[in-house]
């Protein structure tokens, strides 16, 4: 890249600052909202830490991004969930539905895909772009498996796909990228920046464009700029006005270097400032809606740090501008102009049971007590028959369903939040019918090698649970 750099200086907790002045800087977007991880679960802070809102509690998370609406798209495991800020599981147009599996979320003998990864959500909450790995074992003439040695084949790149589960795009444009990861998405988000190349020689940033068709190429790449200084550019950020820009730099990750946009492509950007007293590995760097705050995490949690601005050049850093511990264990901040929601409705409480009479006393005859396994509202789903685990994943596990509404019912058996069986039936007038639950070839893959499991039923308004032994 040609161009003068101003030489990096340090930025951060070696300012002096005022906590107050700093906490009158980061609350002053009050309907901002940045939604992070922490313990597994996804939640919303307000921009000044006064206020939390835990929007999951199932567990399992591992990143989150956020629309302009609030609509939310967390990866668990290898599925990218979308969720509404209230928690509830959504597609793009209201619907529910559960989760997404996409074409990288499984493997073959000899290919192994690994992701999704990173999932972001454009601020219209219309697409989600993540990051895809993807290894192959193959031969060369020299290397062979009778010589000892194969050959790895490695790739990776972004593909992109609708909250809705409709996946891939297959409009033409919209095919996956090979070369570069860690999509971020630009401005009202036509485009996205994806960075950390595969291949020596390459830019460390690039901007790819879905969907668009110059030069008679579907998805256009539009090479930006390489820093040879970074050594090495992953997991960055521009503000949305295209004025500043923030790259996590070097093969540990745990330096931030922040740069004047200048626009945005096809300008060169000038490199501003480096962050490099975070703890440890530095992840997500997130800017606030208006541009003047970063988020981001690092050993220690979420951070905030406002910046002066880039407008004409690097500006001059302040008392004000010194980073602070926002939530501390969190991490995967994504900063969104959404309101956290209100506190969620205190339980009403339970009142306690009466009493049980005395067997026995005088004037009075016991009372008896049905002895019944049904939920509250009468319903209820057992195992007919007792079966071992291996011959349940085989030929299948019946169960029996009663007291719920005549028609076609749906059980499932779910193991650790996951559905792993499922079967249906009609139901007479009597509420009654048997159900046999077919497990998943997955599901029988992966929980035939335990020796105990536990499993969930529902079936309507049923509800049991049921532990099998090998």
């Amino acid at each position: 890249m040609t161009t003068t750099r101003r030489l990096p200086r340090r930025l951060g907790a070696t300012l002096a600052a005022s906590a107050a002045a700093l906490l009158l800087t980061a609350g002053a977007a009050s309907a901002d909202s940045i939604a992070y991880v922490k313990d597994g679960n996804v939640w919303l802070t307000t921009t000044d830490a006064s206020r939390q809102y835990q929007v999951t509690f199932d567990g399992g998370y591992s990143t989150v991004s956020q629309a302009d609406s609030g609509r939310i798209a967390a990866l668990r495991g290898d599925r990218i969930v979308t969720l509404n800020p209230d928690g509830s599981i959504v597609n793009a147009d209201g619907s529910k539905r559960h989760d997404i599996l996409t074409p990288h979320s499984y493997s073959m003998p000899g290919t192994q895909f690994r992701g999704p990864f990173d999932p972001a959500i454009s601020p219209d909450g219309m697409k989600i772009a993540y990051t895809w790995y993807y290894t192959q074992l193959g031969e060369t003439p020299n290397c062979t498996p009778s010589t000892g040695c194969q050959t790895v084949y490695g790739r990776q790149g972004t593909n992109y796909v609708s909250p809705d589960g409709r996946s891939p795009f297959d409009e033409p444009g919209w095919s996956e990228q090979t070369g570069w990861v860690g999509p971020s998405w630009v401005g009202d988000g036509g485009a996205t920046l994806i960075s950390d190349p595969i291949q020596v020689g390459n830019e460390d940033v690039v901007q790819h464009t879905p969907g668009d068709e110059s030069n008679g190429i579907p998805g256009a790449i539009s090479r930006w700029f390489f820093d040879p200084s970074a050594k090495g550019m992953a997991d960055g950020e521009m503000t949305r006005n295209k004025e500043k820009l923030a790259y996590v730099t070097g093969p540990e990750h745990k330096e931030l270097w922040l740069y004047r946009a200048k626009g945005g492509h096809p300008y060169v950007p000038e490199n501003c400032y480096r962050l490099t007293d975070g703890v440890g590995r530095i992840n997500s760097p997130s800017w606030s809606p208006d541009g003047t705050t970063l988020a981001f995490a690092d050993d220690t949690g979420v951070n905030v740090l406002p910046l002066p601005s880039f407008a004409s050049d690097c500006g001059t850093p302040t008392a004000e501008h010194t980073k602070r511990l926002l939530i501390p264990g969190a991490t995967n901040p994504d900063w969104g102009p959404a309101d956290v929601p209100p506190a969620r409705p205190t339980p009403a409480p339970v009142p306690a049971p009466a009493p049980a009479p005395k067997p026995g006393g005088p004037g009075t005859k016991p009372t008896p007590t049905k002895n019944t396994t049904t939920t509250p509202n009468g319903a209820a789903i057992t195992l007919t028959t007792r079966v071992r685990l291996r011959t349940a994943l085989r030929k299948g596990l019946t169960v029996r369903v009663s007291g719920v509404k005549a028609g076609t019912v749906k059980a499932v058996a779910l193991h650790a939040g996951r559905t792993v069986a499922s079967g249906r039936a009609k139901v007479g007038r009597t509420g009654k019918a048997p159900v046999k639950l077919t497990f998943t070839k997955k599901a029988r893959r992966s929980l035939a090698k335990r020796t105990t499991v536990k499993l969930a039923l529902k079936a309507g308004k049923a509800r049991g649970t049921v532990t099998l032994k090998r």
